[in-house]
């Protein structure tokens, strides 16, 4: 499995490389970050109901099909979405949801009901190689965006690989985390060499 943010020309560069040897999901927040951006220009106030209570209403009922784990729910819950919100605001709403998000494929891609039974690791995120890709950036490449791929290389052979065998070194004999200091120590100390 491979967990990709809500963005389509990472799909494409899987299918091409791995073809349909591997399920790709969707990064479940993505997905809700990418729906609550959409939503803003998307949902129109009343008189009787605000825009951000209207906002707050289509949010929920996309968070509960979202994560509903049973498939005939989930869908019967699309149906209830639709019906309730396929003529507010002259259907765009329900066209973008509809467009964007109710193909076969790529419905099994966000909606939890068709992860269920199947083993993924519990990743319903990318946030974890997101933040690991912001500390590599930010402490091991200190802000240079624009690195040679042979030193790139090298400071992941030597100075990362180095960091984290120490970090879990560290994990197994109980000595707990870095404390910021020893952290910031090692990865100046590595830099420099």
């Amino acid at each position: 499995y491979i967990t990709t943010d809500n963005a389509r020309s990472p799909y494409k560069s899987i299918r091409m490389a791995f073809g349909q040897s591997v399920t790709v999901h969707l990064c479940l927040w993505h997905v809700m970050k990418a729906w609550r951006n959409k939503l803003r220009s998307l949902i129109c106030g009343t008189e009787e109901r605000p825009a951000k209570e209207l906002k707050e209403v289509a949010m929920s009922e996309l968070r509960v099909i979202l994560f509903d784990p049973y498939l005939d729910r989930a869908q019967n819950r699309i149906l209830a979405f639709k019906s309730k919100w396929e003529n507010h605001n002259e259907g765009k709403l329900w066209k973008y949801f509809e467009d964007r998000y109710l193909s076969e494929d790529r419905r099994r891609r966000w909606m939890k009901a068709y992860r269920m039974g199947k083993f993924y690791a519990g990743m319903d995120t990318n946030n974890y190689v997101e933040s690991w890709h912001n500390h590599l950036k930010n402490h091991f490449l200190r802000g240079y965006m624009n690195c040679r791929g042979d030193r790139l290389i090298y400071i992941l052979t030597r100075d990362v690989d180095e960091f984290y065998q120490m970090t879990a070194m560290q994990t197994v004999r109980r000595y707990g985390r870095h404390s910021k200091g020893e952290k910031d120590d090692f990865l100046q100390n590595s830099w420099m060499a």
